[in-house]
């Protein structure tokens, strides 16, 4: 069997556009709840990343701290990922899904 000319290449695109395509959605859905949140209070409250992340497994986001904490380095944990999980989550969602569309772009030759 032949394969094309890019070897791949444009199923490698493909994959990294629908990758791209979940994030996006990902952060239309949490930009979508805190829009809700707000028309229900009157006060805008945004969602970070690590509370989403605590809500969903909380078991999973204690065992990661322990593990960079303990095992890595302390100061990777606090400030560093603790400073990102702190963001609102559909903005890095959102910048998760560019850096895919862009990797996804087909470079001409």
């Amino acid at each position: 069997m032949k394969r094309g000319p890019r070897g791949g290449g444009a199923s490698k695109a493909m994959g990294k556009r629908i990758l791209g395509w979940i994030f996006l959605c990902l952060a239309i859905s949490v930009l979508g709840a805190e829009l809700l949140m707000y028309m229900e209070t009157g006060a805008y409250k945004a969602l970070s990343l690590g509370g989403i992340w605590q809500n969903l497994h909380l078991t999973s986001y204690i065992q990661s701290e322990d593990l960079v904490t303990g095992k890595i380095w302390r100061p990777l944990w606090d400030p560093g990922i603790v400073t990102i999980l702190a963001c609102p989550a559909w903005v890095l969602l959102a910048a998760i899904a560019g850096l895919f569309f862009i990797l996804s772009r087909q470079r001409r030759r």
